[in-house]
């Protein structure tokens, strides 16, 4: 594969540790950007839930909401959305992080450089023991404020329907 963009990958980290950082996108209080999944009202009681760059924990909060003792951990790229339970760390190497029971990635893969999303997908598969969840965004690069004319938003796009054969390999 080739990349999709001649956008680096430290780029795209310092586009968005200043987004996050500034009221531009992701500093407001109370701004939700996750619609809430079903997919984690299946995570089963005392059982691990990581999030792999969570932005502000929207996954994390309502994992925690289900009240079933579910330890929760997430990772995240920019340093200052990172506390107690999570941890600077970015995709594809996800460099000490633990495995858990139950794994989410939800609208990061379409950030990647494309010559990095499969083996950002045989990390997290490697990390998840009971359940996967991905999510992607396939919407026009410059649809949100952070993309600019040499600033594309999704740096991969994928199909409607993604092939599965990439997929099957890693059963």
């Amino acid at each position: 594969m080739s990349p999709s963009s001649p956008v680096t990958r430290d780029n795209e980290r310092a586009k968005y540790i200043e987004a996050y950082t500034t009221t531009r996108y992701g500093a407001k209080p109370g701004r939700a950007k996750l619609v809430r999944s079903p997919e984690l009202d299946l995570i089963e009681p005392n059982s691990t839930y990581l999030d792999v760059s969570c932005g502000r924990g929207e996954a994390i909060k309502q994992v925690l909401s289900l009240n079933r003792n579910v330890t929760v951990r997430g990772t995240e790229l920019v340093p200052a959305l990172c506390n107690d339970f999570v941890q600077n760390a970015e995709l594809p190497e996800l460099t000490n992080v633990a495995p858990a029971d139950y794994v989410s990635c939800y609208e990061v893969l379409e950030h990647l450089p494309t010559h990095n999303v499969l083996p950002a997908l045989d990390r997290l598969f490697e990390l998840s023991r009971k359940m996967l969840v991905i999510s992607t965004n396939d919407m026009p690069s410059m649809a949100k404020p952070l993309s600019g004319p040499d600033l594309p938003l999704h740096l991969s796009r994928f199909p409607q329907r993604p092939p599965s054969s990439p997929l099957n390999r890693r059963q």
